[in-house]
């Protein structure tokens, strides 16, 4: 039994071309080229980093000797799109419910309590605390203005997602 699963495992591991399927030239050049940008040298291709220049350096190459007509910026392969972060750092991040007889809870960030980034998002946020379950429109209601609304984030079936709580609240 052993033998037999570690067979399939292996087998369904292989790639396509190792597995049986048509090892043609372009499937090998496909593989090929797939495994050059995956490779641990493109350090991820994470944007502005040196293996995002070397993946990008690598696919303009290949677009000018495919033929392709080159419609980036200056005539070129390549197109300069802006990006802007927004980002919560965990170091220095402190939530915490404080009770009007002075007592006070604190919130593990990401552990009991997550939000989502905007630009919109002040530095520090003090206001009254209410929760309305799921967040759906009958829940919210019309008491919710200048106080922060807490709602459960799970995804459930028949349950408002992240955009209609948003929108309700």
């Amino acid at each position: 039994m052993r033998r037999r699963v570690a067979a399939l495992l292996a087998l369904a591991c292989a790639t396509p071309a190792l597995a049986g399927a048509p090892a043609d030239a372009d499937t090998k050049a496909w593989w090929q080229l797939i495994g050059q940008l995956s490779s641990d040298a493109m350090q991820g291709r994470d944007t502005g980093s040196p293996g995002h220049a070397r993946a990008v350096d690598m696919v303009a190459t290949l677009f000018k000797q495919a033929g392709l007509k080159p419609m980036g910026d200056n005539g070129g392969f390549r197109q300069t799109v802006p990006l802007h972060e927004t980002r919560v750092e965990t170091s220095g991040t402190r939530f915490a419910i404080r009770r009007p007889d002075g007592s006070r809870t604190d919130l593990r960030f990401l552990q009991d309590v997550t939000i989502r980034a905007t630009d919109a998002l002040p530095a520090q946020i003090a206001a009254p605390l209410v929760f309305r379950g799921y967040c759906g429109n009958a829940e919210v209601g019309s008491d919710v203005a200048g106080k922060i609304v807490l709602c459960f984030g799970g995804r459930r079936t028949g349950m408002p997602g992240a955009a209609a709580r948003i929108a309700a609240v």
